[in-house]
């Protein structure tokens, strides 16, 4: 039933990017964080740890702030603008950093911006993505919901391992920079 489903189908390659996006920029930031800006492990860690702060508040505050019944594709659309905000301003901050048009203070707080946004984003789409997804199977949802959560974590965590081998192995750049 989790497989023959389509609406299911779709929630689970959905989960499975917006994971994988969140894991994969989380695994490379460290490493640009220290190798490029020369941050110290001290305050790498004090910017990450900002991250799931802000991944739990600012969804809890905006549907709070809405103080109604959002339908969950609405909550959904809301989340996927912002992490394509995202994106668009990770595009923008990369760029203008590898030029050398920003100064390295305005670089590492518009890149802390764009994992807020990142992860603030996932925050909104997982739980109307969940009841989307498990809506139709009723009878067989823990089970779904098992798979969706293995599917998840092993993809995600496979393009997160890949991410980071490109950046240390082949001197690719980060996700970022």
């Amino acid at each position: 039933a989790v497989v023959k489903s389509t609406t299911s189908c779709a929630c689970i390659w959905i989960f499975i990017f917006l994971f994988a996006g969140v894991y994969a920029t989380l695994s490379t930031l460290p490493l640009a964080y220290e190798d490029f800006f020369g941050l110290h492990v001290v305050v790498v860690a004090a910017l990450l740890s900002s991250v799931p702060i802000v991944g739990l508040l600012f969804p809890s505050v905006f549907l709070a702030a809405l103080s109604g019944s959002v339908p969950p594709i609405e909550t959904m659309k809301v989340g996927m603008s912002v992490q394509l905000l995202a994106v668009a301003f990770a595009f923008l901050f990369g760029l203008l950093a590898r030029g050398q048009f920003l100064p390295p203070v305005v670089c590492v707080v518009a890149t802390q911006l764009v994992v807020w946004l990142m992860v603030s984003a996932l925050g909104l789409c997982v739980s109307p993505l969940e009841t989307i997804f498990l809506e139709p199977l009723g009878h067989v949802a823990g089970l779904a919901s098992g798979l969706v959560a293995l599917a998840q974590t092993l993809i995600a965590c496979a393009l997160c391992l890949g991410a980071v081998v490109a950046t240390e192995r082949w001197e690719m750049t980060g996700m970022l920079w």
